[in-house]
């Protein structure tokens, strides 16, 4: 019996790279200038910030259909393996409640869904640990428990460079972020099994880069994990941040890469995001 493990798009794991590894990525919809595209698919992330920059209305996201999941979990149960399904959070998303009709239709108990409660560099984190677990010789059970009980300690934390795309695509409202976009303030946000939260506002580049300091000095990280640094287009900029990060903590471990179309939408060219386990 064989376990594979199966993620969305927005793990931010290119269909090239998971071919490599073993792994299973359902692509999300990027709707733009009255086209549909699957993320990472039909769209690349190059493409994709082109578009956000230039198109006169916001792209639109929306999560795979279940027979997206479908195909994969037929296919699972005809073979007698199992699968882990890693995905991105419900607090934003409703790429779960898909996966679970597909479960539901295929009528198969070893497939074992896991709402990540995070999205980027935080899903890309889980999906590798379970990669791992999966290597040892784990089952699809005790992977699943063991990242489900992982997940609680994954902080994701994203200095933006506007609040703009939040707004425009719904995720805050207008009044809340009326303050930082008047006086153009980078905002400084995490996410949670709640949604999208506020944690600061810095003035410039600099100011941010303090913030996000301070904010994951806050709740540090366990060392034996890597640290995951993803940007929004600005490669440059988020590695000016991993390099002065480097200087100031120990980390043992990292990963760093681009973060894809869905995310990118809501939170624009320029985001900075951090993706790390915390300490007990």
């Amino acid at each position: 019996m064989a376990l594979r493990i199966i993620t969305d798009s927005t793990a931010d794991i290119s269909q090239a790279e998971a071919k490599e590894l073993g792994l299973t990525v359902v692509p999300l919809n990027v709707l733009a200038n009255g086209k549909t595209y699957e993320d990472g698919v039909t769209l690349s992330t190059e493409e994709f910030y082109q578009i956000l920059e230039t198109s006169e209305a916001l792209p639109s996201t929306s999560q795979p259909s279940p027979e997206a999941f479908l195909k994969y979990f037929k296919e699972i149960k005809e073979a007698g393996d199992e699968a882990v399904v890693i995905l991105i959070g419900t607090c934003i998303s409703g790429t779960v409640q898909s996966a679970n009709l597909a479960k539901n239709m295929v009528e198969y108990d070893k497939i074992y869904i896991i709402d990540s409660d995070t999205a980027a560099c935080g899903l890309n984190l889980l999906v590798r640990e379970a990669l791992k677990l999966a290597n040892k010789g784990m089952d699809g059970e005790a992977v699943a428990k063991e990242i489900t009980a992982l997940k609680e300690r994954v902080r994701l934390v994203v200095l933006l460079d506007t609040l703009d795309y939040l707004i425009k695509g719904g995720r805050i409202s207008k009044t809340a972020g009326a303050v930082g976009s008047l006086i153009k303030l980078k905002p400084v946000i995490t996410l949670t099994k709640d949604g999208i939260s506020m944690l600061d506002k810095a003035r410039g580049t600099k100011g941010g880069f303090k913030s996000l300091k301070n904010n994951i000095n806050d709740q540090k990280w366990d060392v034996s994990y890597p640290v995951y640094f993803g940007y929004a287009k600005d490669e440059q900029l988020t590695k000016d941040f991993f390099e002065m990060a480097k200087t100031e903590w120990e980390i043992s471990e990292s990963w760093f890469g681009p973060t894809g179309c869905v995310i990118g939408t809501h939170t624009g060219p320029g985001a900075v995001i951090i993706a790390y386990v915390k300490e007990v």
